[in-house]
């Protein structure tokens, strides 16, 4: 949603930390393939480049850039948790260290869940209306 936004540096070390979100539970969903062909769509670095990496040493990258910056990377790696359903608790430890590395407040990742459920109850509805 907000790759485009960001540098390419910055969309390399976010690729990287979200491959490695999507391997935290050792299982690929269909929605977790999915967002990475997204994010192919949106970044000028190659999806293909993306690994696993040490996400508490690279999501250090981010901790001095602007708070709209950490913000961004902060809904996409949430949103990338939440994608399939099931936020596992390796899933639920990498967001926590996001979270303390990011600066994001227990209140806004609360505001920002509310949020993503909305928009995720606003795509079931669309997609029902499709299928009518």
């Amino acid at each position: 949603m907000f790759l485009s936004e960001l540098s390419r540096e910055e969309q390399k070390v976010f690729l990287n930390l979200a491959c490695t979100m999507i391997n935290a539970d050792e299982r690929l969903t269909e929605e977790e393939e999915m967002a990475m062909r997204l994010y192919e769509q949106e970044c000028v670095v190659s999806v293909a480049d993306a690994k696993v990496v040490d996400f508490e040493k690279t999501i250090l990258y981010f901790k001095d850039k602007s708070q709209l910056i950490k913000n961004k990377i902060f809904v996409e790696l949430l949103g990338l948790a939440l994608i399939d359903d099931d936020f596992d608790v390796e899933e639920k430890k990498i967001i926590e260290t996001a979270e303390k590395v990011l600066g994001i407040s227990v209140k806004k990742k609360d505001e920002l869940l509310k949020l993503l459920n909305r928009t995720k109850q606003v795509y079931i509805d669309m997609n029902k209306w499709l299928m009518e």
